[in-house]
């Protein structure tokens, strides 16, 4: 099925519906899509859609997208017109260059509008894209849920040449992964499982979960737990030893093998280190403290204006 589309430039754009381009891997980490949802959920309500930049990488035959940033954006309601937030795109492409140079745009986001498949003006918005990436990727969202999940898509628009001239242009679906590392995945599974702790087995009970706020208010109740996981390892060794109790061979190898992988330290290197710890979960502490309360004067400056 091919949808034409007419947009005030007068280029011609044919998005075909079916026919996944297979060369080409899209790889999205799981911060992009929050990132766009959120966008999503603060927009401004006359908007039926969010736009905006995707950063990341490209390798051969395969774009991974690690982050995103929104664009601000003006359009009427039959998509005749577009007018892109320029400026704050550059300032954002600036600051992103600075404290992420490994990461480039990659392409652009958008989210799905119910009942149009193409708006005409993504033309204009891929256009300008074009203009900060080679053959930028289109990531699409459906915030509709219409499906299972948040359906990501991605696609890359291919000009069709006749004799030398262009007719048109291709929209080529592409495969698109979900990839996270060690770190997201850890967040991602606290997130699923409402962002507790797993139950952890002391002295034949379990024991009640802890809430993981970030908070340095849990670190005392962390180091407790610990401990009372050591005096009731240290309990078993004694019984064992004793002879009050019947020893358990592969709990023994699994005791055995935890302690191996303790450093050996001298008190005074042990405090030091420590200590050092300490004042680097005070200093996230405090920068975090202060990032929430700039995000929330940022909200509410938004909010009166």
């Amino acid at each position: 099925r091919v949808i034409g589309t007419t947009c005030p430039t007068n280029l011609r754009v044919m998005a075909v519906a079916f026919g996944r381009e297979s060369s080409l891997e899209v790889r999205v980490h799981p911060l992009v899509p929050l990132i766009i949802l959120d966008h999503y959920q603060r927009r401004d309500t006359t908007n039926t859609r969010v736009i905006g930049t995707l950063l990341g990488k490209v390798s051969d035959n395969c774009v991974e997208i690690t982050n995103c940033y929104a664009v601000m954006h003006l359009e009427p309601e039959d998509f005749s017109k577009m007018a892109l937030g320029r400026e704050l795109h550059s300032h954002m492409a600036d600051l992103t260059a600075r404290v992420a140079k490994r990461e480039i745009i990659v392409g652009w986001y958008s989210t799905n509008i119910p009942g149009v498949a193409f708006p005409s003006n993504n033309v204009v918005v891929h256009g300008f894209y074009c203009e900060q990436a080679d053959n930028p990727v289109i990531l699409t969202v459906d915030t509709n849920l219409t499906a299972d999940g948040v359906q990501l898509k991605a696609y890359t628009i291919s000009p069709i040449v006749l004799e030398g001239d262009g007719v048109g242009n291709v929209l080529k679906e592409h495969k698109v992964t979900t990839v996270m590392s060690p770190q997201e995945r850890i967040c991602v599974d606290h997130m699923i499982s409402g962002g507790v702790l797993p139950a952890v087995k002391t002295g034949g009970a379990i024991s009640a979960e802890l809430p993981v706020d970030g908070s340095l208010s849990r670190l005392e109740d962390v180091l407790e737990k610990l401990l009372e996981m050591l005096n009731t390892v240290s309990n078993y060794v004694d019984e064992v030893v004793e002879g009050t109790r019947e020893p358990d061979y592969e709990l023994g190898a699994l005791i055995a093998s935890a302690m191996a992988k303790v450093p050996r330290l001298r008190p005074e290197l042990f405090q030091r280190s420590f200590s050092d710890t300490v004042q680097d979960l005070l200093m996230v502490d405090h920068l975090a403290t202060l990032t929430k309360t700039q995000l929330e004067i940022a909200e509410r400056l938004n909010a009166s204006l």
